[in-house]
């Protein structure tokens, strides 16, 4: 066995692992996505290797994407935004609000 089939099926289990880690939810995110980028390293090498220009290019887009995901999860500019949920008293306050404002006209 040469090194670029070992390359081929390390970035494929990896893959693999990747994708069973991201089932398990947001839990296991930060190595879900550091094993993606390892994967994709692997898989983008190989099939440059081997002239495989379709797949590479996917392999690439598919690494960026892991590389996109790692910098959310680990905090970056992009992270989503957490919006505070309007509570009961904020929403009957508002109806009340609306209502005194229509009583007036």
């Amino acid at each position: 066995m040469d090194i670029w089939t070992l390359i081929e099926y390390a970035g494929s289990a990896l893959g693999m692992l990747g994708a069973l880690s991201n089932s398990f939810g947001e839990r296991f995110g930060r190595m879900t996505f550091s094993v993606w980028v390892v994967s994709n390293v692997l898989l983008v090498a190989y099939t440059s290797f081997r002239a495989e220009w379709g797949l590479a290019a996917m392999q690439s887009f598919y690494l960026l994407t892991s590389l996109i995901g790692l910098r959310r999860i680990f905090g970056g500019r992009d992270a989503p935004v957490q919006i505070a949920q309007p509570s009961c008293a904020t929403i009957n306050s508002d109806v009340e609000e609306n209502n005194t404002q229509l009583e007036n006209q």
